[in-house]
């Protein structure tokens, strides 16, 4: 005796989830250049991602405004940050507040950069 015609206990399929890879490894091979201006004074740093770059950036004392200039290759941008964004940015590196900037931060830069 089979099942009853629209019953739940529907046969299940079998299929198998790929694998999502969260962080990529960049195809270009040029460095992002990431300089930050504040109090007077230039923190620079580079990495392979952008994400990697900024996190290299140490500044001391981020309280106040700041400029950001960020360069792959040809392309320049800056960007000026508010002391609410360096904060979130600077003040634990390893929170989740500051990877939720970054993260949003490099979406839109990314785009731009190209």
């Amino acid at each position: 005796m089979g099942r009853k015609k629209g019953s739940l206990n529907k046969p299940k399929s079998s299929i198998v989830a790929q694998p999502r890879v969260l962080d990529e490894k960049p195809v270009n091979k040029e460095l992002y250049s990431v300089s930050l201006l504040a109090n007077g004074k230039e923190y620079k740093a580079t990495g392979p991602t952008l994400k990697d770059a900024v996190h290299g950036l140490k500044p001391e004392f981020y309280k106040t405004k700041g400029i950001l200039r960020i360069t792959k290759g040809n392309k320049k941008i800056e960007r000026f940050l508010f002391p609410l964004q360096m904060r979130k940015l600077f003040n634990n590196t390893g929170s989740l507040t500051a990877e939720i900037a970054l993260m949003t931060m490099t979406k839109f830069l990314d785009k731009m950069l190209g």
